[in-house]
């Protein structure tokens, strides 16, 4: 999986946001990931990530819009914040889609991922996970799972540390990918 510079024609994209957070926006991260989920896996294309401090609201909302313009297709953003509140106003024209992160949307979203991850109602990706005669596990699809991430190691690093009680967690890049899967997987048709 490699990171594009822009999308294809005739592609499937959803860009996903978290923007850094309220006061703690200085030592709190943006991140800026889009997926493409033409085909029944969505996979991640592009990934950025930015210390809120370290660039200006108004340029943290432009390079969206950039971004946006060059993977056409869905924008979602966490509204809960004051920074997604702002930036639904800001990225209007874009039509943004504004999630309110109470806790049962967390739930919702993590718990989609975490299906999703194992490959939801897919009869091709669904895990298939069987125990042998001393405990030892084994999956009979080596291919296993609905999502395909870039190797991005703050990524790798949220989501293997991730846990329910989050308070002391930076969850920035967990919560862009479960914004993104929770509209991929709820577009499908049911199976």
């Amino acid at each position: 999986q490699r990171q594009l510079e822009k999308g294809d024609d005739g592609r499937k994209y959803i860009t996903s946001v978290d923007f850094a957070a309220g006061e703690s926006a200085w030592a709190d991260y943006t991140v800026i990931k889009v997926f493409d989920y033409t085909d029944e896996r969505a996979y991640e294309v592009f990934h950025y990530r930015v210390k809120g401090g370290d660039m200006p609201i108004p340029l943290q909302y432009k390079m969206v819009e950039d971004i946006y313009l060059r993977f056409p297709g869905k924008l979602i953003i966490d509204a809960s914040a004051l920074g997604g509140k702002n930036a639904l106003q800001f990225l209007k024209h874009l039509n943004p889609i504004g999630l309110q992160m109470t806790s049962r949307m967390k739930g919702e979203l993590l718990s989609t991922l975490k299906v999703a991850l194992d490959g939801g109602q897919s009869e091709k990706y669904r895990r298939q996970k069987v125990v042998g005669d001393f405990g030892e596990i084994t999956d009979n699809n080596p291919d296993w799972g609905n999502v395909r991430l870039l190797n991005v190691s703050e990524s790798v690093r949220e989501l293997v540390d991730y846990k329910l009680d989050d308070k002391k967690l930076r969850t920035d890049c967990v919560m862009t990918i479960a914004q993104a899967i929770y509209f991929v997987e709820y577009r499908r048709p049911a199976k």
